[in-house]
């Protein structure tokens, strides 16, 4: 966040000698209610946080590595992130220790190493959020968006199966909907939602593999792109 908020500031004489937090109180206020940063912690100025981002970027630009390094450091990151069990929580301050804590502690009462863990938090709807949600549930009830309004099948003879049928099911110009498509090749699937017609996504994500193929990033990423 520290880097986001520096490079989203201009800076000047008259800021640059004062701390990030000093800047930006409400962010770094959020942080501390959600203890991720510790009270009264000392944060960099704005020069320096700059400094820091940026010879943190020249190091990654000094530090390059080949095609096929790169290739090789995905998959193993791809490897890893498939051996995780990750966790979705919400986040509370009745704990007396973080739930991240606690899973570790009892991984290793159990010795559970095989269990890598990632924690991914999220925060409790408020009672504002509640009610504008269901304010905003009775103000568009029966009110639909005409333009994506379900219409009945427009397929010409070209885009048809062989026996004659609409390859959606008739649903093609079907709206709102969540859809899974299947690879033949690979076995592999993709699951996707949209507010979009059914066909219109589908030939998007045609386009988008055609794209693939035709730059030539195919060649070590295949088996990802088919699989769509």
């Amino acid at each position: 966040m520290i880097r986001r908020l520096t490079s989203l500031t201009s800076i000047n004489d008259d800021n640059k000698n004062i701390t990030i937090d000093r800047l930006y109180p409400r962010h770094f206020q959020a942080l501390e209610d959600a203890q991720l940063v510790k009270k009264g912690a000392n944060h960099p100025t704005l020069q320096e946080s700059y400094n820091n981002h940026f010879n943190s970027n020249q190091a990654d630009l000094d530090n390059s590595i080949t095609e096929e390094e790169a290739r090789i450091k995905k998959m193993k990151r791809e490897r890893d992130r498939k051996r995780k069990t990750f966790f979705v929580t919400k986040y509370t301050k009745i704990w007396d220790k973080p739930i991240s804590a606690r899973i570790r502690r009892l991984t290793k009462k159990y010795k559970l190493s095989w269990l890598r863990t990632e924690i991914a938090y999220s925060k409790h709807t408020n009672f504002g959020e509640k009610l504008n949600g269901d304010l905003n549930n009775k103000v568009m009830k029966g009110i639909m968006d005409t333009e994506l309004a379900d219409r009945p099948c427009n397929c010409n003879i070209k885009s048809l199966l062989p026996n004659g049928k609409c390859m959606y099911g008739g649903n093609c110009r079907k709206s709102m909907v969540v859809y899974e498509l299947n690879c033949g090749v690979t076995g592999k699937s993709y699951i996707g939602k949209t507010q979009d017609y059914l066909k219109k996504r589908t030939q998007q994500h045609a386009t988008d593999v055609c794209k693939v193929i035709e730059s030539g990033r195919a060649k070590y990423g295949h088996d990802k792109w088919r699989g769509r």
